[in-house]
């Protein structure tokens, strides 16, 4: 006699919505922890005087800055008077004759060295942090204060090189560099530039402790909705595992690019402080990809040890 009781079959819930819900709140979030991490960089690097005057600071030491400030002095000399009266005065002193092309090779080679010098020496490198500490906090006073103009000098940091070469070979020449009023290397903030820099600066100030707080909401919301927590978790530490490592990489990149218009030396001194700005920013990154990969694996492990866990 067959059984008058049926097998009832099993019947799989499925939650796609809660998984949609979850997957998608954990895209938003992962995207918020990036950019908590790079407006933290910005707002800590870019309005934190010490903070920035620590990260430009190499920037002088630099071969692509030196090269750059040395072709910009030659060339100033250059303009100045003929270039017999450079070679009499910077070449050797053996009367002998030579070429106008070799003339210009030993004046610019001089040139060139005595400007290496002085930029590798101490003083300068004081000069350099101090100019930048000045114009810094020059800037932040002024956005603080919500200043209709803000002038930024770094003629200290020329005054100082000028001062520098004339204890070199090119003091005979150096007058030539002395800078007069109205040459002075002052940049000029006011208008709309400065309007739409006040604004940034107010958003910068405010936007990484807004975003922080989003980003933990929504990791929290994404693993409490969520079917599996530990894995919804680990896929997030995953992908921002990924994403930090990909950041890095295309900020490494983006100090060889070019904007059209620009000299190869003027390139190269901005890649040099693209490269110099960002290195903490990348070294960050890496690290930060690293742990999360790492995070993520053990994470898989023990789940599978512990197939019951909250981590399977």
């Amino acid at each position: 006699m067959a059984n008058s009781k049926s097998v009832q079959p099993v019947i799989k819930k499925h939650h796609y919505v809660r998984a949609m819900v979850a997957g998608t709140l954990g895209a938003l979030a992962v995207t918020l922890v990036s950019a908590t991490i790079l407006l933290g960089w910005a707002d800590n690097t870019l309005t934190n005087t010490n903070a920035y005057v620590a990260t430009v600071g190499p920037v002088l030491s630099t071969t692509a800055l030196q090269n750059f400030v040395a072709d910009q002095v030659s060339s100033q000399l250059e303009q100045s008077q003929s270039l017999a009266d450079l070679y009499a005065k910077l070449g050797p002193s053996d009367g002998t004759a030579v070429t106008p092309a070799a003339q210009k090779q030993v004046v610019e080679s001089v040139i060139h060295d005595s400007v290496i010098q002085v930029m590798a020496s101490p003083q300068l490198q004081s000069a350099w942090t101090d100019t930048n500490r000045q114009a810094h906090a020059s800037l932040v006073a002024g956005l603080n204060s919500n200043a209709s103009q803000i002038a930024i000098d770094i003629t200290p940091f020329e005054n100082a090189l000028i001062t520098a070469l004339k204890q070199t070979k090119l003091s005979p020449i150096a007058d030539k560099l002395d800078s007069g009023p109205s040459q002075k290397m002052v940049v000029g903030l006011a208008g709309a530039p400065l309007e739409r820099i006040h604004r940034g600066y107010g958003w910068l100030r405010a936007a990484p402790w807004l975003v922080a707080v989003a980003a933990v909401v929504l990791v929290v919301l994404s693993v409490w909705i969520s079917i599996h927590h530990g894995r919804t978790l680990r896929r997030m530490l995953l992908d921002m595992g990924v994403g930090s490592l990909l950041t890095a990489g295309v900020l490494a990149w983006s100090a060889n690019v070019r904007v059209p218009g620009t000299t190869p030396a003027a390139v190269k001194v901005a890649g040099a402080l693209t490269h110099v700005l960002l290195h903490g920013l990348q070294v960050a990154l890496i690290v930060i990809g690293i742990v999360c990969l790492v995070a993520a694996g053990v994470s898989k492990w023990y789940g599978r040890k512990h197939p019951g866990s909250t981590w399977a």
